[in-house]
């Protein structure tokens, strides 16, 4: 396809990357909002550790 149809590789690729950013701030937000998390980990378990304990 990159040689093939280089201008839809490309978009394919640049709409790649704009997946992957919505993600991280859709997790920054999440996390914030209804975790109390500041910041990213860069694991699912990693997050878990920086949660406070339920009571």
């Amino acid at each position: 396809m990159q040689r093939k149809l280089p201008a839809a590789f490309r978009a394919y690729g640049l709409r790649d990357a704009e997946i992957a950013v919505l993600y991280v701030l859709w997790v920054l937000w999440f996390c914030d909002r209804y975790l109390g998390i500041k910041g990213l980990s860069a694991t699912a378990s990693g997050l878990s550790v920086r949660l406070e304990p339920v009571s």
